[in-house]
């Protein structure tokens, strides 16, 4: 949730009914009014993580070959595959090249991972 978000009260008996056996339940609560009191900013910036853009990430196909792009501003970036889109997420092991102001990653006609993500790395 970005700053200044606010979740829907919640009762003992509900937040007790979401749990199953060996689950723990962890919260923290800022007292209304007084506003933000966490906030994760990992690079330093001054701005909340959940704050900051995201780059677009840009798929072009060349014959059967996709070549993926996204800003280079966004170079903590790692681009990841898959061969689905829940778990088995793997870092892309071609070369990425700085294409104009673009980092690039053309991918072999042979690879099998139909899917893409890009993942921060603090």
């Amino acid at each position: 949730m970005g700053r200044g978000a606010t979740v829907p009260g919640l009762t003992r008996t509900q937040l007790l009914a979401g749990l199953t056996t060996g689950d723990a339940l962890t919260f923290l609560g800022v007292p209304p009014g007084q506003g933000a009191r966490l906030g994760a900013d990992r690079d330093g910036d001054g701005v909340p993580d959940a704050d900051e853009p995201s780059p677009t990430l840009s798929i072009e196909l060349t014959g059967a070959v996709p070549r993926l792009a996204w800003p280079q501003a966004f170079n903590d970036w790692t681009l990841e595959t898959g061969p689905r889109l829940t778990g088995d997420w793997q870092t892309a092991t071609e070369p990425r090249v700085l294409n104009e102001a673009h980092w690039l990653l053309v991918f072999p006609p042979s690879a099998t991972s139909p899917y893409f993500r890009l993942r921060r790395t603090w």
